[in-house]
């Protein structure tokens, strides 16, 4: 194959791939991630389920706290 077949070759299969609009798929994430994003979830529905609703800009270290507290009880800390 010429040079100049190849370069026909590699022009064309970057134009088909441009066509492409798929975004990459991100990594699955790892046991630790996925956690963490869990505990962080939890934690935003312990706020909401106070009363009154805990906004977290109004979310302080007793907050953290009580939510440890709380997890205490099932087990899960």
């Amino acid at each position: 194959m010429s040079g100049d077949q190849r370069t026909k070759d590699s022009a064309e299969g970057s134009s088909r791939s441009a066509g492409d609009h798929h975004q990459p798929q991100p990594a699955p994430l790892s046991r630790y991630e996925s956690q963490k994003r869990r505990d962080w979830n939890t934690f935003g529905q312990y706020l909401k389920n106070q009363r009154p609703p805990v906004s977290l800009s109004h979310c302080n270290c007793n907050h953290v706290l009580d939510f440890l507290r709380y997890l205490d009880q099932f087990g899960k800390n």
